[in-house]
């Protein structure tokens, strides 16, 4: 799949890889802002975060 992705990229613009990748970095700010509201709920509340 990897090989297929990066040769259609050098020959053409494929919509489906684009869309892909805009998803794939959609769920990736997600993930990151949900990590930061709830790491911050965390330390607000006093719960101590054990590392």
């Amino acid at each position: 799949m990897p090989k297929r992705m990066f040769n259609e990229l050098i020959l053409e613009v494929n919509p489906t890889i684009t869309a892909i990748g805009t998803v794939l970095i959609g769920v990736s700010l997600l993930a990151v802002g949900f990590t930061m509201v709830v790491g911050g709920q965390r330390l607000q509340s006093g719960t101590k975060v054990s590392r």
